[in-house]
């Protein structure tokens, strides 16, 4: 039977004997409106009919999924309080009882706020204590991509959208290290949202996640790679191609920052900033996610890879891991993997849980500030985030809360909440403390403290200098503010499970 080309369509649906499915659907609205003049462009462009239909229903989503987190938040509100905030317990069982189980996390940010993870969309919620949902609010750049003001202190650069950042990055890459000038970050940032970005699709920056492709700005920072950290990544021209001037982070948060570094890619320092000469203050840096798997020697961190500068007053939290199996020393902290000659960190914290994996020849230095101390500072810091190791290489692991080890330098004023865990399988020398692995004899680490009974002290081993190294109660050291010193203060609010915060927080 011969059949005329307007009939066509009908009847190839007439062919279906169980329906139409919903691809059959979509196809067929396509094909009609194609029949009817209505152009591809029309239909996928920026401003397509499919674009603008796939807005939509991202948005109802979004609406669906927020409202389900309100009615969580209002049940905890009802059920799980306590001094006068929702716990983290009662907001997980609310959102079990709205999502179903092991469909949203909840994560305690450690700044007095809750992150919300819901699992099969990847979207979080921020959720202050006492239930409100807080919202990103959208940049506002007139020039992203360029940097305004003029680098004095009197008139710093600002950095005022995403694309700020990177702009900032690549600078530094190409071999403007700003010495002795000023940069102030003007806005939280998160690598994963929209709102951070006056563009989150702008191709303009390039293939920066080097997966072949270059694609939307916030794909290339959230996959493959991700982001590349501010400055070099190795030591070819190190000293003038990283930061040499002052940062001032105003206390904003950076959220999100996703590393992803494989074996055989040239990469040797891993933080937001790679290499440190300059000054790095008020950053708070959130829920990062940081993989590095190296066959080479390697100094990774939360805030800084390498540091032989000065950061002070910033804070990390979310995951950092390590993985490496060269002949090389790999170092991993929270704040920074080295902290190197002339470094200097003063009232920062970490709440990033380090996992290291080791497994060539070398040492492997770990520790919630930093992996390792050598010839440099560290003064009135707090770590509470989880360190843990796998070692199996035949030589040393210095494993410490606040560093791994001490070699030409001095800590004071210091205290660790957080969990040493060691496994090793071949190691001679294994050296592990609440505080330091191991001290060398020009090394010292005076008034600092721990929670005692976590099964092991403060110290690994010490050839240097210690002094009033003591253990506490969780209680005792809660109210630690008294000898710790007049940069803490108490933690009356909470936000820090009532262990002694700083008074910049």
């Amino acid at each position: 039977m011969k059949v005329k080309e307007g009939e066509r369509m009908k009847f190839w649906l007439l062919k279906k004997e169980k329906g139409i499915t919903l691809i059959a659907l979509v196809i067929t609205i396509i094909v009609l409106l194609i029949l009817a003049g209505v152009s591809i462009a029309t239909l996928t462009g920026d401003n397509g009919i499919l674009t603008k239909a796939s807005e939509a229903k991202e948005k109802t989503e979004i609406a669906s999924e927020k409202e389900m987190v309100e009615l969580a938040i209002a049940d905890a509100n009802m059920k799980g309080i306590e001094n006068g905030k929702i716990t983290k317990e009662s907001l997980q069982k609310a959102l079990n009882a709205q999502l179903g189980e092991n469909k949203a996390e909840v994560y305690d940010d450690g700044y007095g706020n809750y992150t919300i993870k819901i699992n099969n969309t990847n979207r979080d919620y921020e959720v202050s204590r006492n239930g409100a949902i807080i919202v990103a609010k959208q940049v506002k750049d007139e020039n992203p991509g360029v940097l305004s003001g003029g680098g004095t202190e009197e008139n710093p650069y600002l950095i005022e959208s995403m694309e700020d950042f990177i702009y900032f990055s690549n600078e530094i890459k190409e071999g403007t290290t700003y010495s002795e000038q000023y940069i102030e970050l003007n806005c939280d940032l998160d690598f994963s949202n929209p709102a951070s970005y006056v563009n989150s699709t702008t191709k303009e920056f390039g293939d920066i996640n080097k997966n072949g492709k270059e694609e939307e700005l916030l794909i290339e920072l959230t996959t493959g790679r991700g982001f590349y950290g501010v400055g070099v990544e190795n030591d070819e021209d190190r000293e003038n191609k990283s930061f040499k001037g002052v940062f001032k982070g105003n206390y904003h948060t950076i959220n999100h920052l996703y590393i992803n570094k494989k074996k055989g890619e040239n990469f040797i320092h891993v933080g937001l900033f790679n290499v440190n000469f300059g000054t790095i203050s008020g950053i708070e840096l959130k829920n990062v996610n940081i993989n590095c798997n190296s066959n080479v020697g390697i100094c990774c961190g939360g805030i800084v890879g390498n540091n032989k500068g000065k950061i002070q007053e910033c804070s990390c939290s979310g995951n950092i891991n390590l993985i490496s199996d060269g002949n090389k020393t790999s170092l991993c902290g929270g704040i920074t993997g080295n902290n190197n000659t002339d470094g200097k960190i003063y009232n920062c914290f970490n709440l990033s849980n380090i996992l290291t994996k080791k497994m060539g020849s070398e040492v492997n230095y770990n520790g919630g500030i930093a992996g390792q101390c050598f010839n440099s500072v560290i003064e009135n810091c707090y770590n509470n985030g989880n360190i843990s190791t796998v070692h199996t290489s035949e030589n040393a692991v210095d494993i410490g809360g606040i560093t791994g080890s001490v070699s030409g330098s001095s800590i004071k004023n210091c205290y660790n909440t957080g969990k040493i865990s060691l496994k090793s399988e071949n190691a001679v020398n294994i050296f592990k403390g609440s505080l330091c692995g191991y001290i060398y004899s020009n090394g010292s680490i005076s008034n600092s403290y721990y929670i005692a009974n976590e099964g092991i002290g403060g110290i690994g081993y010490s050839e240097g200098t210690t002094e009033t190294i003591l253990g506490k109660s969780e209680d005792e050291l809660k109210n630690a503010c008294s000898f710790l010193g007049d940069a803490f203060k108490e933690d009356r609010e909470n936000i820090n499970n009532g262990y002694p915060i700083f008074t910049w927080q």
